[in-house]
């Protein structure tokens, strides 16, 4: 089946770039030298999908699988075994200006 075909390839990219970024090295100036791993959440353009928000919010709750399930990994959105999003963290500011976040 062409979808199928097509997820398998969406799935091996996004798989090619987590494994290159966890085999590369990042080192900072006159610094030390770390890794680090990432996280892709998936998501398909098959006529579900009405809007460019629809599919952010889609997209998203596939990296939050992922993230929910271990991590350094990438899942494919499916309404059956996808997260939902976790309520967005309010910044508090001080003063009348976002100027200047608390704790800065």
């Amino acid at each position: 089946m062409v979808v199928d075909a097509v997820v398998l390839e969406a799935l091996a990219i996004a798989q090619r770039i987590c494994r290159h970024i966890s085999e590369t090295p990042f080192v900072l100036d006159d610094g030390p030298t770390f890794s680090m791993t990432v996280s892709a959440g998936v998501a398909l353009l098959d006529g579900t999908i009405r809007s460019v928000e629809d599919f952010a919010v889609v997209a998203d709750r596939a990296l939050y699988t992922a993230k929910a399930n271990g991590r350094n990994r990438v899942e494919v959105f499916t309404p059956e075994t996808s997260v939902p999003l976790p309520e967005p963290t309010p910044v508090e500011w001080e003063g009348d200006t976002p100027e200047t976040p608390v704790g800065r």
